[in-house]
């Protein structure tokens, strides 16, 4: 699961954590906020006011039993599921600890077990009594807990069976997806969300991170809907939780079982609750191929079939992949994904099936989605929890960075692996694979360095669960990310690899007890152990210390020595509380055509380093490999900043060069030297990218010419075009503009085309300031068809959300006949798609009267839609046309049969137009 922090400091990095995980979570959900869950399901997120720190009390408290397994027998029917109530029966083995004692130590009694139940309605409780069967059971339901009691008292070892009939309902841990007025369209679905510590919500259990069990589930559902569940299909012989007398169930007894189709999974290898889910809805199953005998699955409603098929091609090479990153192989013995419809995170991880939102599918290049953003950011996060979360798990959530920095870690590899390539010739292909992943990481450590405060990873002072993902700006994932990849530079990657292989093979055992279950000093204890090295200063200042080094580091050479000479100054704050950091520096000098590489160990506030070095050294590089998280300021002559950026030993070392350029004067070479960069076809695209960017910064001629004169000459990366056209839209002049035009047709990549689009809004107003140009005109209509076109239905959401908003530039009388055209042909337009319609319509009336009746009576026709947010939208879009027409239209609509909410918005518009002073009530935003 991914989280973020929204606030003014951090908005760039939330933008960031939006594109990179497996799941966005803004903030903790209340009891409240479930219980006033919308007809979706979905829960506010308001963070609550900080309250006082209970140290580690969120940890498992002490208890004399573990579960070993969790049958569960989920019984839904069509009444249940508009109801958004599910009645379930939950069996537990619950086993007898032979030391019923806690991590603290402290003796906790045999005599009942204590099961977590958050706003569960229990029916019956029953305990299996042998021969004489199930017996009602003495229990108490308080406090969301659920305590059973047993007589005789188990001994040690002794598995004891409890049976639990309950209901649960639409809230935090269950959701219920079904459509309504405004998505008629959208398919059912419900499933469940056990993370962190939210399996409770759904089923009664021991609810706790160092808590292994099996799991069996069987649902009973009608038609079209089936379920999927971790673990393997069982083929079903007969019905189980059968009342023989009466033919239904005891879980439902309102539910006919002849109506109902049952479906069962099984999971014998012990997972931990929060991997535990479902999902069931109206699938269709896809096999996707294999990898070395593990299908790999997609259950999906049919019409999300051909994106499904796309954006899981990649699966098996995922696990290929991951397998040689952490020498352990994909430990479960399938691979499936689900398709959630409005999934509230977008997406999660269990163990052997993942969920994902159909939002974040895509076809290709072309798609409504770029294929980076769809595999990297969510496959390929929640594929890796199957190694970190499914293998071995967290014991406390006060530890959760050693899943997330592993599913960060993961996903950003397979990024670097699947896409530095993206754009290049074959053989173009001799630059390193891991370019866009060093790229990625040094993009996020600047945000981690600076946001980074004192607090250590394995956050105590948290005050609900959900917080130790939001903490730092999402602390657990990108910085528990930043010091595995400092870890595998300073070991090296072989031994990094050894490593993790000896983490997850020794604490996978679950014959151990709490195997399975990890904490931070497991992870030290195995890669001291693969490297020989002692980590405990690298453990304890950067988990558990926080914070990062902000660094200056001078340069200067001695002629009469032939030395290098490097001072490095910590200025972070320093105290005796906050020593200086210790770790160690690369530095590249390049001097005589000769190659330099040096390693110094930094430890105190100020230190001075002498290198060996011929005379004339032309380049010197300071963290050349990206590997380091600090702000890192170098003090060195211009000129070796442009050697740097033209020709340094990394991809990495020219970005941070180029980066350094855009914040300065150019000199007589700079110019020359960034576009060399832009140009070369065999260099990182990302480092291209910011030689476009720094181009532009500069707002002078020469720069302006230069990046003119690379797009003549033709740049085959979509990546560095689409930067290179942004940037040209921006300088403003015709030719300029008939740039964009070129890039804005259909054959261009989508986010090429997307770029031209962009800067196609801003034509008519630079055409205003040329109205001496005969030109302007003929401009002005090109641009509008093809903005136009970018708009139509079946266009890439990736090009026509921008062309929407590039169309607000155009006001003439010509596009109400498009509008009007769209609206009548876009019926089964997605919803905001449809409104941007109706607003474009109303923006572009409103300013030619000679055209308002012709809109006021398409707006009226969109006004009966059976979506209300479409019919509002009209209704407000009648208002922003205005006049004596618009307020006639609105009161002839008063007198129809209109739904409340409608009736309401055409008072409101009203009111609205009887005020002259009255700012128009619609927005350009649906």
């Amino acid at each position: 699961m991914i989280s973020i922090a929204l606030n003014l400091t951090a908005r760039r990095f939330a933008l960031l954590l939006l594109y990179a995980g497996s799941a966005v979570l803004a903030a903790a959900q209340t009891d409240q906020a479930a219980s006033d869950s919308s007809q979706r399901g979905a829960v506010n997120s308001a963070v609550p006011a900080p309250q006082a720190s209970i140290a580690r009390r969120f940890d498992a408290p002490p208890r004399a039993f573990d579960l070993r397994r969790l049958a569960v027998e989920i019984v839904l029917t069509q009444a249940d599921i508009e109801a958004r109530v599910m009645h379930a029966t939950a069996t537990l083995d619950l086993v007898a600890r032979s030391s019923p004692t806690g991590d603290g130590g402290a003796a906790v009694s045999t005599q009942s077990v204590a099961l977590n139940a958050v706003k569960l309605k229990i029916a019956s409780v029953e305990l299996d009594a042998g021969e004489a069967g199930w017996v009602e059971a003495p229990h108490e339901y308080a406090d969301d807990l659920l305590r059973v009691t047993f007589d005789p008292l188990p001994t040690a070892g002794e598995v004891r069976r409890v049976r639990v009939r309950y209901t649960a309902r639409a809230g935090a841990g269950l959701y219920f997806v079904l459509p309504d007025e405004n998505h008629p369209e959208r398919p059912t679905v419900v499933y469940s969300m056990s993370e962190p510590l939210e399996c409770r919500r759904w089923v009664p259990c021991i609810d706790w991170p160092d808590v292994r069990f099996g799991t069996d589930v069987t649902f009973l559902l009608p038609e079209p809907y089936s379920g999927v569940c971790v673990g393997e299909p069982v083929a079903q012989e007969g019905t189980t939780g059968l009342d023989v007398a009466d033919g239904r169930h005891r879980a439902n007894p309102d539910a006919p079982l002849a109506a109902l189709r049952p479906f069962r999974w099984r999971l014998d290898t012990p997972i931990d609750p929060h991997m535990f889910g479902f999902a069931l809805g109206e699938f269709k199953e896809i096999q996707l191929g294999s990898w070395r005998g593990r299908p790999s699955y997609v259950y999906t409603h049919p019409r999300y079939e051909a994106a499904a098929r796309f954006t899981f091609a990649r699966v098996p090479d995922m696990l290929e992949f991951y397998t040689r990153v952490t020498g352990v192989e994909y430990p479960f013995s399938r691979v499936s994904h689900v398709v959630v419809e409005d999934h509230f995170h977008g997406g999660m991880e269990h163990v052997g099936f993942d969920m994902l939102s159909p939002g974040l599918l895509t076809t290709g290049d072309n798609g409504d989605v770029p294929p980076d953003r769809a595999q990297f950011n969510y496959v390929a996060h929640m594929l890796g929890h199957q190694w970190f979360g499914g293998a071995v798990n967290y014991r406390s959530i006060y530890d959760a960075w050693l899943n997330e920095g592993f599913g960060t870690l993961l996903h950003q590899l397979w990024r670097g692996e699947a896409f530095s390539y993206e754009g290049c010739a074959k053989d173009e292909r001799h630059l390193p694979s891991d370019d866009w992943f060093v790229d990625n990481m040094y993009e996020t450590g600047r945000t981690v360095a600076r946001m980074a405060s004192g607090r250590s990873l394995v956050n105590e002072d948290i005050a609900f669960p959900n917080q130790i993902y939001t903490f730092d700006g999402g602390a657990v994932y990108w910085r528990g990310a930043w010091i595995l990849h400092m870890l595998r530079h300073q070991l090296g990657e072989e031994t990094f690899t050894r490593g993790v292989s000896r983490y997850l093979q020794r604490h996978g055992d679950l014959s151990q007890p709490l195997g399975g279950t990890v904490v931070t000093e497991h992870l030290r204890t195995a890669m001291e152990e693969a490297s020989g090295r002692n980590l405990t200063t690298f453990f304890e200042q950067w988990v558990f210390r926080g914070g990062a080094p902000k660094l200056r580091v001078e340069y200067d050479w001695d002629n009469d020595r032939a030395v290098t000479v490097v001072t490095v100054h910590q200025d972070q704050s320093i105290d005796e509380k906050h020593p200086p950091f210790e770790f160690p520096l690369d530095l590249y000098t390049e001097a005589a055509g000769k190659a330099l590489n040096a390693t110094v160990t930094v430890g105190e506030a100020r230190q001075t380093f002498e290198i060996p070095t011929p005379p004339n050294p032309r380049l010197f590089c300071v963290d050349p490999h990206g590997a380091l998280l600090a702000r890192i300021e170098e003090v060195k002559p211009p000129t070796m900043w442009e050697e740097q950026a033209r020709r340094g030993p990394t991809a990495h070392s020219r970005t941070v060069a180029i980066e350094h350029l855009k914040g300065e004067k150019p000199g007589p070479g700079t110019i020359s030297c960034l576009s060399d960069c832009v140009r070369d076809e065999r260099l990182f695209w990302g480092t291209r990218r910011r030689a476009v960017e720094a181009l532009a910064l500069f707002d002078s001629d020469d720069g302006r010419h230069a990046l003119r004169e690379a797009e003549k000459a033709g740049i085959a990366h979509p990546r560095v075009l689409a930067e290179l056209v942004d940037a040209i839209g921006g300088f403003g002049t015709l030719d300029d503009y008939r740039t964009l035009l070129k890039h804005g047709e259909p054959a261009a990549p989508a986010i090429v085309r997307a770029a031209a689009v962009r800067r196609l809004g801003d034509a008519p107003a630079a055409v205003r300031k040329l109205e001496s140009d005969p030109a302007g005109a003929e401009l002005l209509e090109q641009s509008r068809k093809v903005l136009l076109a970018a708009a139509a239905p079946g266009t890439s959401a990736q090009v026509r959300e921008p062309a929407f908003r590039a169309l607000r530039g155009f006001e003439d009388a010509d596009m109400v006949d498009w509008a009007i055209a769209s609206l009548k042909r876009g019926t089964d337009d997605p919803l905001a798609m449809r409104n941007r319609t109706i607003n474009l319509l109303a923006r572009v009336a409103g300013r030619n009267a000679s055209r308002a009746s012709d809109a006021i009576a398409a707006l009226r026709a969109a006004a009966g839609d059976r979506r209300p947010s479409v019919a509002v939208t009209a209704i407000r879009g009648i208002e922003r046309v205005g006049g004596a027409a618009a307020e006639q239209a609105l009161r002839d609509m008063k007198s129809a049969n209109l739904r409340e909410d409608v009736q309401k918005a055409i008072d409101t518009a009203l009111e609205n137009l009887a005020k002259p002073e009255q700012a128009p009530a619609a927005s350009d935003e649906e």
